[in-house]
Formats: structure tokens, sequence, C-alpha cells
């Protein structure tokens, strides 16, 4: 939500180290809806992103499934919104 934009612009600012991470799973966001928060958090000047797989270890919703790789060629349209991307992927 907006408070949540507003205090990623805050950090993007400051000179405090930080990463931002988006976990993917596609029962919980569309690519294109990563594609756009990835944008975005370039617009704020997120210099290191990490994109990382939904991996199950101590998720309460059993409906989620097992783990969900990343989707082929997806960590390569992001990679040049940042100066580093880190893919963490399920397994």
């Amino acid at each position: 939500g907006a408070r949540a934009w507003a205090s990623a612009q805050t950090l993007a600012a400051s000179d405090v180290p930080h990463e931002f991470r988006m976990t993917f799973h596609p029962g919980l966001l569309a690519e294109e809806t990563a594609l756009r928060a990835a944008q975005r958090a370039a617009s704020l000047g997120v210099r290191h992103f990490a994109l990382q797989a939904f991996r199950p270890d101590g998720c309460a919703d059993a409906s989620l499934g097992g783990a969900v790789d990343i989707p082929t060629g997806f960590a390569e349209r992001i990679s040049p919104l940042f100066e580093k991307l880190t893919v963490r992927r399920a397994y």
C-alpha cells in the first residue's frame, strides 16, 4: 500500500545499507505485477534488489503448495533496472 511505498522511498533515499526483496509465487503475484513492483522500486532509487522464489518452509498456508521457481527470463527482464540483482532460486 501507500504507506509501504512511502517507507520504501525513505529507505531508498537514505544512507542506510539495505536490500529490497520480492518473493515470487504465481498464486499470489502475477508476473506483470511483479514487473511493475520492480520498476517502481527502481524508480525510487533502489540499487540492490533480490528476487527470491517461494519456498514453503515455515509457511502456514498449505494451499500454496511446494516450492515455486522464478519464471524463465524474468530475472533477465528486471536486471537492467538495478545496480545489483540477487536471484535466490527455490532450491
